[in-house]
């Protein structure tokens, strides 16, 4: 047998076995749309029901969240608004924090009475601007049901539309997209009938993503809103206060119903280390901070999503297999340290490989080369990658 695929073989059991340790759970690496945008358009839906027109209750005994931490005078202003008033201000904050690489067109509208969104163009903040802060009350309720229903209808007349706006509004909201409701949730509002209202309208718009953006003031509330989560399949709920307050729930909240940053990294070797060493030249010390920076930068996101990651370092085929199996070995060890000295969090890591020159991305591009040559096209091969991984 060939002294070098009797190596492979050799080694390929102990780099598994290498491999195998870190591992506490099945996982598998993340693959499109797992990242990145998760819907094409998002309408959003101000409920503009009594009990909106109404400031949140302020709970009998004074105490604080933990989002709130470090902001409790900020938490205390929020019960001297209307709940209509948070709501549209927390519209136009979640449209300039969503990812302008998302590519995720926006529009918002009013349930209760129920208006079609508007504002897919650049006028967003004007539209929303417009909407009233201020209506008068008189036994309104809000039917979030009947809602979506007529939400339906409308699209299916403006598809037929001889409006050019109205049919671009409705084959955007056709597309995957998500509908996020702004209210408070409250039982008297018949909010029983979403679960209904959800089931006849995603029927006809299966791609449609239902989202909650609860007020909960009061135990009541809180305790619909949860129920509604158990029984609408897919429905995502978050809590107003939270994301008006806190920029990471907020980055969190954007990162589960929009747009999932990729927390993918492909570190050249040749930055890291020297040809053939295992030692950070200085570069490799910065490229490595860099991405430190960012797991400490997306960290809540990263909780939230119970997102972890796999770590592998691979060399060219120059050498042995079990020369490159040992110094992919040492160069792995070399950037877990370094990571680890950063302030990494080292149980993000699940899985760490060093799989020598098994994986090369160059195929057979670098065939027949010698000496400067070889070593100066297989640099791809020669590289650190950082993957998201999930549970699976």
């Amino acid at each position: 047998m060939h002294t070098k695929l009797k190596f492979a073989i050799l080694t390929a059991f102990s780099a598994a076995a290498f491999a195998a340790a870190p591992v506490h759970a099945a996982y598998s690496v993340y693959s499109d749309p797992d990242c990145g945008p998760k819907v094409e358009s998002s309408a959003w839906f101000i409920d503009y029901s009594g009990t909106m027109q109404e400031k949140l209750r302020e709970p009998e005994e004074k105490s604080y969240p933990d989002w709130a931490k470090g902001k409790e005078k900020e938490y205390d202003a929020l019960y001297d608004y209307r709940k209509v008033v948070l709501a549209k201000n927390l519209l136009l904050k979640l449209r300039r924090m969503l990812p302008t690489e998302a590519g995720i067109q926006v529009a918002a509208g009013t349930m209760a009475p129920h208006t079609l969104p508007v504002g897919f163009k650049d006028d967003f903040e004007e539209k929303v601007g417009r909407l009233p802060e201020r209506l008068e009350v008189f036994g309104r309720m809000t039917n979030p049901g009947e809602g979506l229903i007529d939400y339906e209808k409308r699209l299916e007349r403006y598809a037929e539309s001889e409006k050019e706006l109205q049919r671009e509004t409705a084959e955007l909201l056709r597309k995957k997209s998500a509908l996020l409701f702004f209210t408070d949730g409250d039982e008297v509002n018949r909010g029983r009938l979403f679960e209904e209202g959800w089931k006849a309208f995603r029927e006809k718009e299966p791609l449609a993503k239902p989202v909650i953006v609860a007020f909960t003031d009061d135990e009541e509330t809180e305790r619909e809103v949860n129920r509604l989560a158990e029984v609408v399949p897919g429905l995502i709920t978050a809590d107003a206060r939270e994301l008006l307050l806190n920029d990471e729930s907020m980055a969190a909240f954007i990162a589960k119903v929009f747009y999932t940053p990729c927390l993918d990294f492909t570190l050249s070797a040749d930055t890291l280390f020297a040809f053939d060493k295992h030692v950070l030249k200085p570069e490799g010390i910065a490229e490595i901070h860099h991405v430190a920076e960012v797991l400490a930068k997306e960290r809540k996101i990263i909780d939230q999503l119970h997102i972890r990651f796999s770590i592998t370092a691979h060399t060219d085929r120059i050498g042995t297999y079990e020369y490159n199996d040992r110094l992919s070995e040492r160069r792995l060890n070399t950037v877990l340290r370094q990571l680890e000295k950063e302030g990494v969090d080292m149980s993000l890591f699940v899985i760490r490989r060093a799989e020598g020159e098994y994986h090369p991305v160059t195929g057979d591009a670098c065939k027949g080369l010698w000496n400067q040559e070889a070593i100066d096209c297989l640099q791809p091969d020669r590289r650190v990658e950082i993957r998201m991984v999930r549970p699976e």
